[in-house]
């Protein structure tokens, strides 16, 4: 069996035994990159432009691949100038840590974070392309060990607690709210020695931050919190008054130590940079209500998962049995029947609310799988559920590529007419979230069979100018000039992604918004990689290469070239005729990269 090892050091085995000693010449990143990208076809183009390599090294170091591959070689599938790797049937960690934290359980989280040895490609930080997953997983992690640290403590096994807490401090030293909480643990659990190493420990972490562009005054709460176990007097006493710490990380009174977050995928849940907006509140309004279908559109790094994070937290918080799909990571052959779908959406029901059932049973009977699958809740889920049950899905738009999404969707909407005639009530005990930035009027033919018109319709768009503003105000402020906030949403508009970059780079660098706005536009400082990964994203499809640089030489688009590259969140505006890019950086650098 072939086993793919992506968190910690890079290597693959095969029965156990690394073949690691025999790489050369870019086959391994080659194949680290095509199993991150195992349900994608790439060019030849994108591929040596991420890996940043000669086109001419390419073909040996698909050569090489072969070799290391041996019998499995074929699934290495390179015809003209597309790349296309199969997966299947291959143990990749990486894939294994996103179900045990979609899972979310604490047998699964502790598999998890046992799972994560470093990060994704350990060793590899030079990588590019890499940028992205590298954070994605950083966050992943520390919201898995902040998770069992607070189930440890509820249960009273604060040294359980405080090893968890002890694993976030060492990852991660400049969140003071979690050298805080290791200390009130620690003093909970009667530890005083413990508490002295752990404040000593602390200060002389906040004396190296010095020169990192960290902030390096001592978080009144961790001093509070050490005077406090220690029977000292508080030193912070006569300093100005705060409001009191919540026991979560999310509410922390010093803002200042958490400035180094990492910025990427969903903002962490503990993260005092979440900026609300009123789509929120219709959002989890709905999620009280119980209904039917909850829909989250929005293009690309608007925020929707970041929302849907905190819609499962708060399904969990309200007794809900949640359940989690991502299709951005369903390889394609889950997608190339309805069958092999939803089978594998069962799979995840039963595993999410630890259903001892034997599902693939339920797909075995001579009919539609959208029928089998309504029996696997009939008679599978249902008959366990004594609360309600929320399905958060994200991307839900990969179903628009499939010949079967009609009979998939069209089941979906028969859900909300099942309310009305299910007389034990099951079925409204079921609320759907669906998250997509493509326009399903494209892809369904008949809006009859469509669940995109029914339930609460959240849309979620770039922030406001007051929204940066506030955003701003969260870290310290670093925009204070008369002047400065207008050019900063000019430059990147209210791109969430661009706006936190930024905003955290001039907290922790301390320079100024004259030079900040000098190197981006130029396409270097914060956004670099950004920009260099929205570069190789629109490479990445020759047809979406072609609209883009018809966009810049300022050509007419087709509507549904438009509506795409809107829901990629390269483009905005209301209709083709409107078109224009998303922020004016976008326009700058892709100009420059594309002329």
């Amino acid at each position: 069996m072939l086993q793919v090892l992506l968190l910690g050091a890079f290597d693959v085995r095969r029965d156990g035994q690394s073949v690691c000693t025999v790489w050369r010449r870019h086959a391994d990143r080659l194949l680290a990159l095509l199993v991150l990208n195992h349900n994608r076809t790439l060019s030849d183009d994108w591929v040596v432009t991420a890996l940043g390599i000669p086109e001419s090294a390419l073909p040996h170091a698909i050569s090489e691949l072969y070799k290391v591959l041996g019998e499995e070689r074929n699934r290495v599938r390179h015809a003209g100038d597309q790349l296309y790797f199969d997966a299947a049937g291959i143990d990749v960690d990486a894939f294994r840590f996103d179900k045990l934290v979609a899972k979310g359980d604490r047998n699964a989280l502790e598999c998890a974070v046992a799972l994560y040895r470093g990060g994704i490609l350990k060793g590899w930080e030079e990588a590019g392309w890499l940028c992205e997953e590298r954070e994605s997983y950083f966050v992943a992690y520390l919201d898995a060990l902040d998770t069992l640290a607070g189930l440890a403590a509820a249960e009273g096994r604060f040294d359980r607690a405080a090893s968890f807490l002890r694993r976030y401090v060492d990852i991660y030293p400049e969140m003071d709210a979690a050298w805080a909480r290791l200390v009130e643990i620690l003093a909970q659990a009667g530890e005083t020695a413990a508490v002295a190493q752990t404040q000593e420990r602390y200060l002389l972490e906040v004396r190296h931050r010095v020169g990192d562009g960290h902030c390096s005054t001592p978080s009144q709460r961790v001093l509070t919190a050490c005077a406090r176990a220690l029977g000292q007097p508080d030193p912070t006493a006569g300093a100005p008054e705060q409001a009191a710490p919540d026991s979560r990380l999310t509410r922390a009174d010093h803002v200042a130590a958490y400035l180094a977050e990492p910025i990427g995928g969903a903002v962490p849940l503990d993260s005092p940079f979440y900026v609300e907006r009123p789509a929120d509140a219709l959002a989890h309004a709905a999620l009280q209500r119980s209904d039917s279908f909850i829909l989250v559109k929005g293009a690309r790094q608007v925020g929707k998962s970041s929302l849907l994070a905190r819609l499962t937290r708060a399904g969990h918080e309200h007794g809900a049995r949640v359940v989690r799909t991502d299709f951005h990571k369903a390889p394609r052959e889950t997608l190339e029947t309805s069958a092999a779908l939803l089978a594998d959406v069962a799979e995840t029901f039963a595993e999410h609310l630890d259903l001892a059932i034997p599902v693939r049973s339920h797909f075995e009977v001579r009919r539609t799988p959208t029928r089998c699958f309504e029996s696997f809740l009939r008679n599978g889920v249902f008959p366990a559920l004594d609360r309600p049950l929320v399905w958060v899905v994200d991307g839900a738009d990969r179903l628009f590529e499939c010949d079967f999404r009609d009979d998939v969707f069209a089941m979906l909407r028969s859900w909300h007419n099942e309310r009305a005639n299910d007389v034990h009530g099951k079925w409204s005990l079921l609320t759907v979230v669906l998250a997509y930035a493509t326009e399903p009027y494209l892809f369904i033919a008949n809006q009859d069979q469509s669940p995109f018109n029914l339930g609460t319709r959240i849309d979620l768009d770039d922030f406001t100018l007051a929204q940066v503003r506030e955003l701003n105000r969260l870290y310290g402020a670093p925009l204070s000039a008369d002047g400065e906030l207008d050019r900063l949403y000019d430059l990147v508009g209210g791109h969430p992604y661009l706006a936190r970059r930024c905003l955290q780079d001039m907290a922790l660098s301390g320079c100024s918004f004259d030079r900040l706005e000098s190197a981006t536009a130029d396409g270097e400082g914060p956004c670099k990689d950004h920009l260099q990964r929205l570069l190789l994203a629109i490479r990445r499809d020759p047809r979406t290469l072609a609209t883009v640089k018809a966009m810049v030489a300022g050509g007419n688009l087709d509507s549904e070239r438009f509506l795409s590259l809107r829901a990629a969140g390269v483009a905005r505006g209301a209709s083709a005729a409107d078109a224009r890019f998303r922020c004016k950086l976008y326009e700058i650098f892709l100009t420059q990269a594309l002329k």
